[in-house]
């Protein structure tokens, strides 16, 4: 498995895959970027280049870093080493005929997933009817609901939530407002929107932003609190309001 620049190795069949990255002695990264196979062909990627001495030795600093990525389902437990890079001396070089490798392990690597599950992964909201004269001028907001997320979670799990607006869009997006969907029959409220605010800031949450909400600790039920509520950025007009939403939660 490839990535831009860069080749993914699996670790078994743990749903996690590394990258070798060589890290020299002035510290600067380097991505595993060559495309020539050599040495052990279309796995091999070279990362570091030196010449052997007259007395046929080398002076090579060198140290490695494994990146993971998430390329499946993640799959708990502990995998054995495997072989992440090694230092070789390729037939042709002064010592004719021969490869010498010394080899750079992963050694012994434990894998524990702490996730949580959705309970409900469709949330319904109702704000109710308003009137016109309860959005009095730019800026003032209406019928205010506490929602909430709930989710079970195994210990010492990270939760994020990604939030962002349906299909019909967003009308701002760093004061969390979601336009309103337009149907077939519907007039929506053109200067109206629905916003969401974080239940326990009551500040507006960013749309499409990554949020840290809590760690849990011994796991068991998570509410994640917001609010929704109505927004006027606009001219107003009677009509349906309706709008959705997409929550996607994220764990570390």
């Amino acid at each position: 498995m490839t990535s831009i620049y860069r080749k993914i190795f699996k670790l078994g069949d743990s749903g996690i895959g590394y990258v070798v990255i060589g890290v020299d002695d002035t510290h600067d990264e380097k991505p595993v970027t060559t495309t020539a196979d050599r040495f052990w062909g279309g796995n091999a990627r070279e990362l570091y280049t030196t010449k052997i001495g007259p007395d046929g030795t080398i002076n090579l600093n060198a140290a490695l870093r494994l990146e993971f990525y998430k390329i499946g389902p993640i799959k708990p437990g502990r995998y054995s080493q495997s072989v992440a890079a090694a230092i070789v001396a390729p037939r042709g070089s002064r010592i004719p005929s021969v490869t010498q490798e010394f080899r750079f392990t992963t050694g012994m690597i434990t894998i524990n997933a702490p996730t949580c599950s959705v309970d409900n992964s469709t949330i319904p909201v109702t704000l109710g009817r308003i009137t016109t004269m309860q959005l009095p001028y730019v800026g003032s907001t209406a019928a205010e609901t506490l929602f909430n997320i709930p989710l079970t979670c195994e210990p010492k799990a990270s939760v994020f939530m990604t939030l962002e607006a349906g299909r019909q869009g967003a009308y701002n997006l760093m004061q969390g407002i979601i336009e309103l969907k337009r149907g077939l029959n519907e007039r929506a409220r053109d200067g109206v929107g629905v916003q969401i605010l974080d239940g326990k800031t009551n500040r507006p949450i960013h749309l499409g932003e990554k949020k840290y909400y809590t760690t849990t600790g011994m796991g068991g039920p998570v509410n994640i609190p917001l609010k929704a509520r109505y927004y006027r950025y606009g001219d107003v007009r009677a009509g349906v309001a309706n709008a959705t939403a997409t929550f996607t939660m994220s764990y570390e």
